[in-house]
């Protein structure tokens, strides 16, 4: 199909993806997520192999951070995370660099370099199907779009609740509020 025509490229905000908790209500960031525990699972989906994991919540949203040390991302993102509405996902394959290093066109490959001609969104590289303004201007030149500058938070696009002032990577948002909360529970286990 010629990439002019639409469905070649879809924007829709938020669809899928590692949850923002920073974004999301009634989490203030991890900051709020209770430490549940230590537990061991005798066979993780999908990777089918034993895992020992620190549980932590906030209402229905559930983060499994791993405690073996040798994995690369251990201390850094979630080797599991659950919730009420989006089942369970695993995650074993984190890299913790800029992703263009191993793959330049990973942010603009499969963006269209010619406008749609016909269909709800001509004269746009991609389709809008939310009128969201972070999908108004997508195309390989705009996108992605420059990160957000701490404490200047964005609700572009993502409804009008609150959301807290805090700095925004586009891989693990949240990681330094996780950090923290990791942190302060370790010192009230050895107190």
């Amino acid at each position: 199909m010629p990439d002019w025509m639409p469905g070649g490229c879809t924007c829709m905000p938020d669809p899928v993806g590692v949850p923002d908790t920073q974004a999301t209500a009634p989490s203030v960031g991890m900051a709020t997520m209770q430490y549940m525990g230590r537990i061991r699972l005798p066979s993780v989906e999908y990777l089918n192999v034993e895992m020992e994991l620190d549980h932590w919540a906030n209402w229905f949203f559930h983060i499994f951070m791993d405690t073996n040390k040798s994995v690369p991302h251990y201390a850094k993102a979630p080797s599991r995370l659950a919730s009420a509405y989006a089942g369970t996902a695993v995650y074993a394959n984190w890299i913790m660099e800029d992703p263009k290093i191993k793959d330049p066109e990973v942010w603009t490959r499969g963006i269209p370099t010619s406008p749609q001609k016909v269909g709800p969104s001509k004269g746009k590289f991609c389709m809008d199907t939310k009128k969201s303004p972070i999908c108004s201007n997508i195309s390989q030149a705009t996108f992605p779009p420059a990160p957000e500058p701490a404490g200047t938070p964005s609700t572009d696009g993502c409804g009008t609740e609150d959301r807290v002032a805090q700095p925004r990577s586009p891989f693990f948002p949240s990681e330094h509020a996780v950090m923290a909360a990791i942190g302060k529970s370790q010192q009230e286990l050895l107190v």
